[in-house]
């Protein structure tokens, strides 16, 4: 059982027995004063805190030395001047190791302290304080000269006094950890060893945490027997504080009003929705490509049979129909019959199908625009539509706006034909032979 690790061991026995006992064997062993000295504090465990809050409370100015940044930090934000050991031993008058670990002090930091510096252990064994890097600097040294407290005299001529022979000082110098704390250290050694039997063949081949059941139950015996009442929580604050349905969002009253969450909960897009909408963004993405894969499928097929089309335009055929273009067949037929100026030309797309042919036209159009001048126009139609309501005409515009703009581009090469600007009376000529060869027209579609 890890009892070191029990709160109701090392928040009272490291911190405040450590503190208190560290500072108190310091003093018998020097009758030193306190305030206004700067100690040196290596670590910031909780023996380091306890230590470090108790010379503080007697008015030293504390330095905290760490190798661990977490700890670092928190010195410095518990109000610490917080630095490394080499600089720390230029200043220093009194040395406290608090670590737990080995060669804290080296001969390095003795050789940089000041003259007349106290140097003590409190965390470990008599190895935190190098003493032996120590002696081998020492020109003399004199045991005792106060108890418990011996002179290293360097070769340099500064002295060094070290508090206990390096041993814990709190125990070496004072009376350690008074009973009022070392009760709970012990309460919890003694359950936790009660539990252990009590638990036989039940727990794994690991090391336990004390179960908290213990250490509430010597945590409320000592403050009974500090005389020390709390308050208890009700059942519903019982509830409240161990359910994960409360909090800011949940609550039996609020359950209807749960925050939105995001692709893992179950609110804003449950698991079964969000699969569906995952699912149809899946679809619509798989769509848009296709859809843009067979635009430019159909846009390649329409230039390759439009540029066939062309040349037996230029060859100046009357009418030819082309059958490998795919889903439609264009017929290319010229209102005028025999050789006529390219600027006087009339094309006449026809397609056969639904919306894929349609949508195969708009390709085909747009290659008409770029492989004839400005002056030849062309009238896309569905067969079987009559030619009075085409489906479009330079574009797939509506049926009633296609049909203006044919009529007019109609007469506007009669007007060109004629030169000049044309009067009433050619205009009127003009609409009669705009209707003759309309009626020529449809018989050309309907045949």
């Amino acid at each position: 059982i890890a009892v070191n690790d029990a709160e109701t061991k090392h928040f009272f026995d490291n911190r405040y027995g450590t503190g208190q006992s560290t500072i108190d064997g310091i003093i018998r062993a020097t009758n030193m004063l306190i305030a206004g000295k700067q100690i040196v504090v290596a670590g910031y465990g909780w023996c380091g805190k306890g230590v470090a809050l108790r010379a503080r409370g007697l008015g030293a100015n504390v330095v905290v030395t760490e190798v661990n940044p977490i700890r670092a930090l928190e010195a410095a934000m518990d109000g610490f001047a917080v630095m490394s050991m080499a600089n720390a031993a230029k200043s220093g008058d009194v040395f406290i190791t608090v670590t737990g670990n080995k060669h804290i002090i080296r001969g390095e930091h003795f050789k940089a302290m000041k003259d007349g510096a106290y140097v003590c252990n409190s965390g470990h064994f008599d190895i935190e304080v190098d003493l032996v890097a120590l002696k081998k600097l020492t020109g003399l040294m004199k045991p005792d000269v106060r108890r418990e407290v011996d002179e290293y005299r360097l070769k340099s001529g500064k002295r060094i006094y070290v508090i206990g022979h390096g041993r814990l000082v709190n125990l070496a110098a004072a009376e350690g950890h008074p009973a009022s704390v070392m009760d709970m250290s012990f309460a919890t050694q003694a359950l936790a060893t009660e539990y252990v039997v009590q638990q036989k063949g039940k727990l794994g081949p690991k090391v336990h945490p004390v179960p908290r059941e213990i250490e509430d139950y010597i945590s409320i015996a000592k403050l009974a027997s500090m005389g020390i009442t709390i308050d208890s929580m009700s059942a519903d604050q019982t509830d409240y504080s161990t359910s994960w349905e409360h909090g800011t969002y949940f609550g039996r009253e609020l359950k209807s009003e749960e925050p939105p969450r995001f692709l893992g909960g179950s609110s804003l897009f449950p698991n079964s929705l969000l699969v569906v909408f995952l699912l149809l963004v899946f679809l619509l993405v798989v769509f848009v490509f296709l859809l843009v894969l067979l635009f430019l499928l159909l846009d390649f097929h329409a230039h390759e049979g439009l540029l066939q089309a062309v040349r037996i335009f230029e060859d100046e055929f009357v009418f030819a129909e082309l059958d490998d273009l795919g889903d439609f067949a264009a017929g290319l037929v010229t209102l005028i019959d025999g050789p006529v100026d390219r600027a006087e030309r009339i094309l006449l797309v026809r397609i056969r199908g639904g919306v894929l042919a349609l949508l195969h036209g708009i390709f085909l159009i747009r290659h008409l625009l770029v492989e004839f001048d400005d002056s030849v126009f062309f009238v896309v139609y569905r067969e079987g539509v009559p030619l009075r309501d085409p489906v479009g005409g330079i574009g797939l515009g509506h049926p009633p706006f296609a049909g203006q703009l044919f009529h007019q581009r109609f007469l506007g090469f009669f007007r060109h034909r004629g030169g000049g600007r044309p009067q009433a009376q050619d205009r009127q000529n003009a609409q009669s032979q705009h209707r003759t060869h309309g009626i020529h027209l449809q018989l050309g579609i309907d045949s």
